[in-house]
């Protein structure tokens, strides 16, 4: 069996790398920078952005039984973020559709998502011992991030299952939902054998210090080592996320390419929901560091979702998957992983 890894020296990407092996599975990649290694096969001559370096690309390489879709960009400016998350997409997909005429090879490509393409979750508003369903305007979510008692009490209704509507409010949430309608169009269209998976918020080592709760885990580590203030700075510690050890992840996704019907749409995630504020909490049990919680309204965005967790029940179904790596763990490891970088 031989896999092909778009964005394989990313976070999840090396991650899925060493699963991949672990099974046996013949792994290559593409990555943008020149990369070395013993047991994987790096192509960095070759960009997703580009039409033509994609076909050029399958024409040279097209043997593989599995493709796993994991580039794409989220810090950059909206323009470069479509053009390499959504039309590096489709340069991919044409690439292999085309190939497949000419090979003969089929593979299965499993497109990853994230839980952000569904948007702020729906809402009902209690007040006054009254329950109404409405939309929510964005100062009164901001009213929910801050104030612990606002008002109106918002109850979202979670967790999401994949029938939930996509609504995604940033560039990236916006370009990986078309990632997953392109996806869908080429197993329609084409018949290719397509998996979208919609993975929740993913932690551990090598996380981004962008990311919550690497972000926080780097101030920590900074701590201790007296390079930071005593202080850790949130934008919100009520905003609650459902986390995912990236160890785990990988292993889903390669049950997902294995174990998953084509054309259809997973949510993939612990099912557990966990604030800022307990994310805090068990890194401080593992940490020596002493420090104030300090919020930094400059931290907030008119975009951010208060709160998201997955139903995940359609892919525990359909493959067997559990997280077996509990969060107090990959907080723990994601926690030294940043001592030993700082």
């Amino acid at each position: 069996m031989k896999a092909l890894i778009t964005g394989i020296t990313g976070f999840l990407g090396s991650h899925l790398a060493e699963h991949l092996l672990s099974q046996g599975v013949e792994v290559e990649g593409i990555t943008r920078y020149p990369t070395n290694g013993d047991k994987i096969k790096f192509h960095s001559d070759f960009n997703i952005c580009r039409p033509s370096s994609m076909q050029l690309f399958f024409q040279e390489f097209s043997d593989y039984d599995y493709i796993f879709h994991l580039a794409s960009d989220r810090f950059l400016s909206p323009e470069w973020i479509h053009i390499t998350n959504v039309i590096g997409t489709a340069n991919l997909l044409e690439a292999v559709h085309n190939s497949e005429h000419k090979s003969g090879q089929h593979p299965v490509i499993v497109i990853v998502g994230c839980g952000e393409m569904y948007g702020i979750p729906p809402q009902t508003v209690c007040r006054d011992g009254w329950v109404r369903e409405r939309l929510v305007d964005r100062e009164e979510l901001e009213t929910f991030s801050i104030n612990s008692k606002p008002e109106d009490k918002l109850i979202f209704k979670l967790p999401i299952t994949e029938d939930f509507p996509l609504n995604p409010v940033s560039s990236y949430a916006v370009s990986k939902a078309a990632q997953d309608m392109l996806g869908f169009q080429y197993y329609k269209e084409y018949g290719m054998k397509i998996v979208r998976a919609r993975v929740f918020d993913i932690t551990g080592p090598r996380c981004h210090q962008s990311l919550l709760p690497s972000g926080i885990a780097k101030q920590m580590a900074g701590i201790e080592k007296g390079r930071n203030e005593p202080e850790i700075k949130v934008a919100c510690w009520e905003y609650s996320r459902d986390y995912t050890d990236v160890r785990d992840v990988a292993r889903a996704l390669w049950l997902a390419a294995t174990k998953c019907k084509y054309g259809e749409a997973y949510n993939i995630g612990s099912g557990m929901v966990r604030t800022v504020q307990q994310v805090i909490d068990i890194l401080r049990m593992q940490s020596t560091a002493q420090f104030e919680i300090v919020q930094d309204r400059t931290m907030m965005h008119p975009n951010d979702i208060p709160a998201l967790v997955g139903d995940c029940t359609k892919f525990y179904k359909k493959t067997g998957w559990k997280p077996e790596i509990g969060f107090a763990q990959s907080m723990g490891d994601m926690l030294e992983w940043w001592r030993s970088k700082l």
